[in-house]
């Protein structure tokens, strides 16, 4: 593409142009005109392209500028449609230009491009003012990161069963790489759904508190067997449980985490109840 665009050496009907700049210099000035948010200003590369027929130099710039934008745009758009469908037209455009002054693509891949946008959502007005929107933002972040986690073999109940009573209280799991745990503060992942569906999303709210007092609803988020990404909400209980797993915890903390929750006669048949759950989601990929 820069090979197409600027003037070579060897290009002698444009000497009265600037001298030729080293081809990593080329490349970082190229660059740096991309990143610039009016392409239709001035920019020292001009110097270096050749025009072309009644195309300028400028107008060629702009052609490449221009692109490069809209391919980011479509980054955006492919990575969080539902938040693009929510925001509308007009605030889009307004994230789009927000978005590329504040945090400029610096990796090879595309696949990251989007990792700061919950971040520029939550500290960004007018967005800033809206906190389900960085919660879509980064709830569609993490069905990203489930769907291109590595996989593992999935392990069935069966094999809990067969192992001996007594071996039970120092067995440790271990889950799926898929697993990803999402925390809602208002009703983000809803709102999703709704347009998702293709209907008109609930009136932004916060989750009420629970009885702990914790206006927070927690999320599990996975890739199954046939590679499809899946979600479901979780009790305060099995969060924690989850989470002492992913810590390295085994069976008998478990049993003991459960106290807080459950009489102790109840503890046995919950606990069994929730792995039982674990293995039909396929999200158990080691017993230890």
């Amino acid at each position: 593409m820069i090979a197409q665009l600027l003037r070579g050496q060897h290009d002698r009907r444009e000497l009265a142009m600037a001298e030729p700049l080293p081809l990593k210099e080329l490349q970082h000035r190229f660059l740096d005109y991309l990143q610039q948010q009016q392409l239709d200003q001035p920019h020292s590369l001009a110097q270096q392209v050749v025009e072309q027929g009644k195309i300028n130099a400028a107008q060629r710039l702009g052609i490449y500028g221009n692109a490069y934008r809209v391919r980011l745009q479509k980054v955006i758009e492919t990575d969080h449609p539902v938040l693009c469908a929510y925001l509308g037209d007009d605030l889009f455009a307004e994230l789009l230009t927000g978005y590329l002054q504040a945090h400029p693509s610096q990796v090879r891949s595309l696949r990251y491009f989007c990792q700061r946008l919950p971040e520029y959502l939550q500290v960004t007005k007018p967005f800033s003012q809206h906190p389900v929107l960085a919660e879509i933002a980064m709830f569609e972040n993490l069905l990203l990161d489930s769907f291109d986690a590595p996989d593992r073999q999935r392990k069935d109940f069966a094999e809990v069963q067969a192992l001996p009573p007594e071996q039970w209280p120092a067995m440790h799991l271990r889950l799926h790489p898929s697993v990803q745990f999402f925390i809602a503060r208002w009703n983000s992942v809803e709102s999703w759904q709704a347009i998702k569906a293709e209907n008109k999303p609930p009136v932004a709210e916060k989750i009420p508190s629970d009885s702990n007092h914790q206006a927070m609803l927690p999320w599990l988020v996975w890739r199954n067997e046939q590679q499809l990404t899946q979600f479901r909400s979780l009790d305060g209980a099995e969060y924690e449980l989850l989470t002492e797993i992913v810590k390295g915890q085994g069976f008998a903390s478990l049993c003991e985490l459960l106290i807080a929750w459950y009489s102790e006669e109840e503890i046995g048949q919950r606990v069994v109840s929730y792995m039982q759950r674990w293995f039909t989601d396929a999200i158990i990929v080691g017993i230890h």
